[in-house]
């Protein structure tokens, strides 16, 4: 899409998220074709940082990330710092670490097991019109994914496929 020129600094250490692997370039695709313009973010399982800090980069106003993995809180700091996003609040837990506030879109890049039992907390910090961003599955999961999902209120509204690997944008149904 050439409109955007972007640099991202990912120091990858042992965390998942280095821009390389199909479940991080179908996401990010995803929402390289998305509007971010002050939108709110919270960036579930955050990992390296790196779509928190894409985000951030293309426009996000509040942007919070959180990762219960030790690594990836230490890893996440160095690269927000890399990357001069150092306004992205970042915080160490699970979604008890969260803010209870709506965001208008969630990003997560986690796996098919951890995705099948987040929706319905996650339809706790969303509202109609949120847009939740989910990766790191294979296509031929979609479908389980989708009956939890639907489940707990939302929709999917697109997707993209690479190599097997699926990212997928819901909205509330």
């Amino acid at each position: 899409s050439g409109a955007y020129e972007l640099e991202l600094i990912i120091q990858p250490k042992t965390s998942f998220g280095t821009g390389h692997h199909e479940t991080t370039r179908t996401i990010l695709g995803l929402m390289i074709e998305s509007n971010w313009k002050e939108k709110s973010v919270f960036d579930f399982g955050a990992g390296t940082g790196i779509l928190a800090i894409l985000a951030k980069k293309l426009g996000a106003g509040y942007v919070f990330a959180n990762d219960i993995d030790n690594w990836a809180a230490e890893n996440i700091l160095e690269n927000l710092a890399l990357n001069h996003c150092d306004e992205i609040d970042f915080k160490k837990g699970g979604l008890e670490v969260c803010p209870e506030k709506s965001f208008d879109c969630i990003l997560a890049n986690i796996n098919k097991n951890v995705l099948m039992g987040s929706f319905d907390k996650l339809s706790s910090v969303s509202h109609a019109k949120t847009e939740l961003f989910i990766s790191g599955f294979f296509e031929t999961d979609l479908p389980d994914l989708l009956i939890n999902a639907e489940a707990a209120g939302w929709k999917l509204s697109g997707k993209r496929v690479e190599n097997g690997w699926c990212a997928a944008i819901l909205q509330k149904a």
